[in-house]
């Protein structure tokens, strides 16, 4: 199929642990992880998410360079 969907990657520097502000309606997690182990876990296919699969592999190239 076609699509022209656009995505926006961000990256964040600098944070701090800190007290989730979520909505009453949200329930994620969030699990603090090296990127070598979430590349691995494109790799192994834990990932399948193509958006976060491309801004892991995005931010590995950057760090490459």
């Amino acid at each position: 199929g076609f699509t022209d969907e656009k995505i926006h990657l961000f990256v964040a520097t600098g944070l701090v642990a800190g007290q989730a502000h979520r909505e009453a309606d949200e329930f994620m997690e969030l699990v603090p992880t090296r990127l070598s182990r979430a590349l691995s876990m494109v790799e192994q296919g834990e990932i399948q998410d193509a958006k976060t699969a491309l801004a892991l592999l995005y931010a590995a190239g950057f760090r490459l360079n």
